[in-house]
């Protein structure tokens, strides 16, 4: 059989690609008007058709309709049974020893155990979207937080979200009564810079030098100046001179601090909001935490736009710092009902009037001494539960057989999907809810095994080899864009890993045919020798960033 003539030099070929390309590049406005001078022309030649033309017209697109459906009914029971046929062998083969079995040609992401899902878990209560295994009540405190919905914004305002341009700026005048106030005195206001400087060489005496070292990635945060359980507060300089102060739990604090995103200047948070019992349709005496509030508000709902989750940046200020308000109000609580929490039968006080070994001690010199009790995250007492738990595994159980670091990727489908318009991950701290100060959130993981994995098997389930791309493409993909490390030494002495003119994770790691034990205790993994991937370092951009 004669081999089929290629058409790519063929004159009405490139005609046609040249109109594609054409196409592809013409603004909004272009593709309007030829839109519109096509429907034009069909509407002229359709007015001209006979009964005879039209009735088979109608019919060609009645059978072209029905021949797309029947393909896609075809693909979708075929991605089905796909599906199907990989669900039973996950199913017969369990989870047990599964990592030990690996096989390239399973999709073992598809697994219903596996797959996190969409976020279409809906609230009975609120409406509010979440994906299946998060927490009932952390939309609305299982239907005891009723609040109004959030005003919808102009159309202005929701297109012009940075509020930089001078539309936006006399939109904000027309609608937000504080906004006028706020420009009245504006003159009288001091224009002092301010700046704050991180010494990332400076650790107080003790300190782990990772709490106090500067960020390395682009994310707001706030730092607690003095007396953390403090009331902040916003000054206010009135008609007559007098200053008022605005407490952080007044109900225009909000809008004060963010009047972008609360442009009408409505009521926010405040310690009178009581809580709805969903059992009787009554309001109760007990009041709504502002941890509980500034949760429902930021939740994803159905048939509802929150718009709060479109102002990025601003969006990322506004949840730390309503987080600092919540651990404030947190803390006040911890202050003010000491008696409680028992506070005086805590050990430290009284080895402190118990230890007055040499009489010089005056018991009413102690100052107050004020708990934090383990419930309180980031407490001395929180850790040292956690460090106690994890002691009594390791007595029970021995040491842990793997240990796993999972990091999340922005791009996984399940973040993709809900981005808006316009966003992309870093925009969303709802989505990947972790702080980080370097890095993508991640998990670190224990495992104790019932089975435990004996030498000979540690190869079949680590791997610090890059994959075969001819039999495992997507692994292959997957590591060398998300494992790679460096490059660092010769090719980039600005590494954050380099110290001392040398890698502090030891790279370039030794060739090894076998996963044997170092000095130290630590295994080196087997790295055989392979020509699967060759790196080369073209060019460090000023970001840190390495095109290869």
């Amino acid at each position: 059989m004669p081999p089929k003539k290629s058409n790519l030099n063929n004159a009405s070929s490139n005609g046609s690609r040249r109109k594609r390309v054409e196409r592809a590049q013409q603004l909004p406005e272009q593709i309007e008007t030829r839109n519109a001078a096509q429907r034009i022309r069909t509407a002229e030649s359709r007015a001209q058709e006979s009964q005879e033309q039209r009735d088979e017209r109608l019919q060609q697109n009645i059978t072209r309709t029905r021949a797309a459906r029947e393909r896609n009914i075809a693909t979708v029971r075929v991605l089905d049974r796909q599906r199907q046929r990989i669900s039973r062998s996950l199913t017969r083969a369990s989870f047990v020893r599964l990592a030990f079995e690996y096989a390239p040609d399973i999709n073992y992401s598809a697994h219903s155990k596996i797959a996190i899902g969409g976020m279409d878990k809906v609230c009975q209560y609120c409406q509010a979207l979440k994906f299946r295994n998060e927490a009932a009540g952390m939309c609305c405190a299982s239907g005891k937080v009723v609040l109004s919905p959030l005003p919808a914004p102009p159309e202005p305002l929701l297109s012009l979200l940075t509020g930089n341009s001078d539309d936006s700026k006399l939109l904000l005048q027309d609608h937000n009564q504080l906004i006028q106030l706020i420009k009245r005195v504006s003159p009288r206001l001091q224009n002092d810079n301010y700046q704050i400087v991180i010494k990332a060489d400076k650790v107080p005496l003790g300190e782990h030098a990772g709490r106090f070292n500067a960020p390395t990635v682009d994310e707001v945060a706030v730092i607690m100046v003095g007396d953390p359980v403090d009331k902040r507060s916003i000054k206010i300089t009135r008609r007559n001179n007098t200053v008022s102060t605005i407490s952080d739990l007044h109900r225009s604090y909000d809008a004060l601090q963010y009047p972008l995103i609360f442009w009408q200047g409505q009521d926010e948070y405040h310690l009178n909001i009581k809580q709805y019992d969903p059992n009787t349709g009554d309001y109760r005496n007990n009041k709504v935490s502002s941890m509980n509030y500034y949760a429902h508000g930021i939740m994803v709902r159905q048939h509802q736009d929150n718009y709060i989750l479109r102002y990025r940046q601003l969006f990322h200020q506004y949840i730390v710092d309503m987080y600092a308000k919540v651990e404030s109000e947190r803390l006040r609580f911890l202050r003010f009902n000491q008696a409680k929490l028992r506070s005086e039968e805590y050990i430290h006080l009284r080895d402190a009037v118990a230890g007055n070994i040499d009489g010089n001690l005056n018991p009413n010199d102690i100052h107050n001494a004020f708990i934090l009790p383990s419930s309180y995250i980031g407490s001395p007492r929180n850790m040292q539960e956690y460090i106690q738990d994890a002691m009594t595994y390791v007595r029970h159980y021995g040491r842990p057989d793997l240990f796993i670091t999972f990091t999340c990727n922005p791009n996984w489908e399940e973040i993709q999907t809900l981005l808006l318009p316009g966003q992309q991950a870093i925009h969303r701290h709802d989505l990947t809810a972790q702080w980080q100060k370097r890095g993508l959130p991640h998990a670190h993981i224990l495992v104790w095994l019932k089975d435990r994995i004996r030498p000979e098997e540690i190869d079949q389930i680590i791997s610090a080899e890059i994959p075969d791309p001819f039999i495992d493409q997507e692994l292959f993909d997957i590591v060398t864009k998300h494992m790679i490390h460096g490059p660092c030494g010769a090719f980039n002495m600005t590494s954050p890993c380099m110290e001392n003119g040398k890698c502090k994770k030891k790279f370039p790691k030794p060739h090894t045919n076998d996963t044997i034990t170092d000095i130290d205790g630590y295994p080196m993994y087997r790295r055989r020798s392979s020509d699967l991937a060759i790196f080369e370092v073209q060019n460090i951009n000023k970001n840190d960033e390495i095109a290869r």
